[in-house]
């Protein structure tokens, strides 16, 4: 029997190689895992294979903003969120860190290392991915560092210093996503939204929120992005504990639609692996 193909963010070894195998792990199910080397790849394929994972919000950095874009793009609906715990360690193949004058680090593992990477003054080489650090770092001399993943091989490393991390509570949340709308809402603790609005006047985000507010629904999140369809137009993103009545819920997407001001766009109904 063929495997079900999950899309997600390459290459391999990466974090959301890890939110993949979780999901397997949680779901009891084997997936054929196909990596693309960019968020805007992989949801192109996502969207055409219709079933991934892309990473969504880090404890430091924040939501990423390009899977925002992502979600506004494509007809996705989202199926569960998963939390990664992200460590990273500094490794090289000298023993004394003192010696070591540049490092490979990713851009985003970058920002999560500052502390310690200033602390240190290193060169810095950016790289587009984790997995790339540790392979450039293997193919180089004595003097070069890399930060990577704790999940990774440290065998081939003499120095290894773990938790380089900014803050040991550092997570990244990813979402599973669909092109079909498969959950019961009946099962599910959490609800994202995305409004559009489609008019301009003063207080429309607010008239909005009002209604939520009315049933006592805690938004947990409210971001907003340009729509690229010209200077002032944006949409945002909201998502909240779906821990009141659900008719209700469902019956105030509905008004807002109805009332013509926002285009409401429900990403579904889901819960944490």
């Amino acid at each position: 029997m063929e495997l079900k193909k999950l899309i997600t963010l390459g290459p391999s070894g990466t974090f959301s190689e890890v939110a993949a195998l979780k999901l397997s792990e949680a779901l009891n199910e084997e997936y054929k895992i196909e990596f693309y080397p960019t968020i805007s790849l992989t949801a192109k394929n996502i969207a055409a294979n219709g079933f991934g994972i892309l990473p969504f919000e880090n404890t430091l950095d924040g939501y990423v903003q390009e899977t925002l874009d992502m979600l506004h793009k494509y007809n996705f609906y989202i199926l569960n969120d998963i939390s990664v715990p992200v460590h990273f360690s500094f490794v090289s193949k000298n023993s004394n860190i003192a010696n070591v004058k540049k490092i490979y680090v990713q851009f985003k593992a970058k920002g999560q290392c500052l502390d310690f990477i200033n602390e240190h003054g290193f060169e810095i080489i950016e790289t587009e991915s984790n997995v790339t650090s540790y392979e450039r770092l293997k193919n180089s001399g004595d003097t070069y560092g890399a930060i990577i993943p704790m999940h990774l091989d440290m065998s081939p490393f003499k120095c290894v210093i773990e938790n380089v991390e900014d803050s040991k509570n550092n997570n990244t949340r990813f979402l599973v996503l669909s092109t079909n709308e498969a959950n019961k809402a009946e099962l599910c603790s959490k609800c994202s939204l995305i409004l559009e609005a489609l008019i301009d006047e003063p207080g429309i985000l607010i008239e909005a929120l009002v209604k939520f507010y009315a049933l006592k629904i805690n938004l947990n999140a409210i971001m907003s992005r340009p729509t690229k369809e010209g200077l002032g137009k944006y949409y945002f993103y909201t998502e909240f504990l779906a821990n009141t009545n659900l008719d209700e819920i469902k019956g105030l997407i509905s008004r807002i639609n109805e009332e013509g001001k926002f285009k409401i766009k429900c990403l579904g109904f889901y819960k944490t692996i």
